[in-house]
């Protein structure tokens, strides 16, 4: 398949508007200073994205740091078209896009502290693959970091199955609606129809269909180009993990970690099992890969940067104390026990929990339960939590026994962190969004123009928010003219339009009073939510 003919794919069918909050500049760099580099500040950086397609993953980045660069390359200049007039109507100055074959990138394009590159390397022919990973050496800063994601083995033999099988269901499909169309029916035919609904394989179609079924619902409008340019490709390989290490390794590129931290952690296999491992493996990228055979991985987002700097992957807790702190975190216990060393679990949106008895430590995962989804720097995190544990007792003074504490901590919030970015997240910069509601509140203007075409947006966090008939509604109207008094009477006027109806008991609701008193609820809801959904700025 030429690169003409897919940039022609993609000028037909574009790719929906999407951003990955894995390749923010702060999460990459976060990861690297982990990990003992000193990666370009997210604040002042220069961002390359290959396949950028219409600039959606990094025009975000561009308003969330106006004093970095962000340049995108894709070779569908239909998409790119799209995203250069999405760039001029928000008055972003620090970004460009280009039409341009990631074979003609040379030096001269200039050096980037990130470069990302997702959901490319495993649709590409093999030159074009080639060339990525060259420009992600040759065009990367010295202490660069470069993001490439790609499908894997073993766990890739599965959905490799699966496309196959409806490659050839849609295979007289006269259209790419109908083969798009086609594709998904066959898929909910299998799930409906496996003739052996305790199998392993209908356990695989169950969970296959959710997750496609999941990417389908984010992609909104363009929900069919998904499937055609995902499963439905002409070209979609996988490699092993070490296969992958070794193409890198041949461009003078090593592996840094991967983007999932949680991933790359064994801290959800037993004793024996993590032993066996470590006699099978001998260096990292062999103990990666064993861990691919475990858990049947089928894709990866991997960060990668030059062969030549030495890694401590022996992580320090002197640099979690240089973090910002966040956490969606909550109590399981309603009755908290802060001071005592009775044991406590936080639990995440993911099912993911942290249990401590640590007072300082269980102080400073309610407190941040109460701030978020607000970053906290940890020094001010430390001091926050002593306050609270102060209300019980005297804290100790001393510097050894402060410094006792600090470290306690530190390593609490990193096997949390290990365990789920959702318990505790780890950031360097401070987002540009508010938890307060002013008298006039704003939302993003990128969320805003995203807005205009979909019920996904992204909020400051890079996040995909999905909006219902009411917050879409009232997204588009916080725009820093409306008060709360606008709001009303602008969904008032909606509601007398006939665009919607309440219903009490299955009878729609008419009088007046209690149609205003409904209105009044939903406002108060919404505007509640967007305090927490990290959409509002100052």
């Amino acid at each position: 398949m030429s690169q003409s003919t897919i940039a022609a794919s993609y000028d037909a069918i574009p790719y929906p508007n999407l951003g990955y909050s894995h390749t923010h500049p702060d999460h990459l760099a976060t990861l690297a200073t982990l990990l003992g580099l000193n990666p370009a500040s997210p604040e002042k950086c220069r961002v390359l994205e290959l396949g950028t397609a219409s600039g959606w993953n990094i025009i975000p980045f561009a308003y969330a740091f106006p004093e970095s660069q962000f340049v995108g390359i894709d070779i569908s200049p239909i998409q790119i078209q799209e995203g250069q007039a999405a760039i001029q109507a928000l008055g972003l100055q620090n970004i460009r896009l280009e039409a341009c074959d990631i074979l003609e990138i040379t030096s001269d394009l200039g050096e980037f502290d990130y470069i990302i590159a997702h959901g490319v390397y495993s649709w590409v022919p093999t030159d074009v693959r080639d060339a990525l990973i060259r420009v992600c050496k040759q065009n990367l800063s010295p202490n660069g970091v470069a993001y490439i994601s790609y499908n894997t083995y073993p766990g890739s033999y599965m959905t490799r199955m699966v496309r196959e099988m409806m490659l050839y269901h849609t295979r007289n499909a006269a259209t790419p609606f109908e083969k798009a169309e086609g594709a998904r029916d066959f898929m909910a035919f299998l799930r409906e129809n496996n003739t052996i609904p305790e199998s392993g394989f209908a356990a695989f179609l169950n969970t296959y269909s959710d997750m496609l079924q999941q990417r389908l619902e984010h992609a909104t409008s363009r929900s069919n180009s998904v499937i055609l340019h995902d499963e439905l490709a002409e070209i979609n390989d996988a490699l092993y993990f070490h296969e992958f290490a070794s193409h890198a390794a041949h461009h003078g590129l090593q592996y840094l970690v991967e983007a999932e931290f949680p991933t790359v952690m064994v801290s959800n296999l037993k004793d024996p099992v993590i032993d066996a491992i470590k006699e099978f493996a001998g260096d990292i990228i062999e103990t990666e890969q064993y861990l691919d055979f475990l858990r049947n991985r089928n894709f990866r987002k991997t960060l990668l940067c030059h062969a030549e700097i030495e890694l401590e992957r022996t992580i320090k807790l002197e640099r979690v104390t240089t973090f910002r702190v966040s956490s969606m975190a909550r109590p399981v216990n309603n009755e908290l026990d802060i001071a005592s060393v009775a044991p406590e679990k936080f639990g995440a949106s993911d099912n993911a929990t942290f249990t401590t008895d640590h007072p300082l430590s269980k102080a400073a995962f309610f407190y941040l339960s109460e701030v978020s989804p607000q970053s906290i720097p940890f020094r001010s995190l430390f001091i926050a939590a002593r306050n609270i544990l102060a209300e019980f007792e005297p804290q100790p003074e001393d510097a050894a026994s402060i410094n006792r504490e600090a470290q306690i901590l530190a390593a609490n919030l990193l096997q949390a962190y290990s365990y789920s970015t959702n318990l505790i997240t780890f950031s360097l910069t401070a987002p540009r969004y508010t938890t307060e509601l002013s008298e006039y509140p704003t939302v993003s203007p990128v969320a805003r123009y995203l807005a205009r075409s979909s019920l996904l947006v992204p909020n400051i966090r890079h996040e995909r928010v999905e909006l219902d008939a009411i917050s879409h509604f009232l997204l588009l109207k916080l725009d820093g003219t409306n008060n709360r008094v606008d709001l009303m009477n602008a969904l008032l006027d909606l509601f007398g339009k006939g665009s919607f109806a309440f219903q009490i008991n299955n009878e729609t609701v008419t009088d007046t009073d209690k149609i205003k008193e409904i209105l009044e609820t939903q406002l108060n809801l919404t505007m509640e939510w967007f305090t927490h959904a990290a959409l509002l700025v100052s």
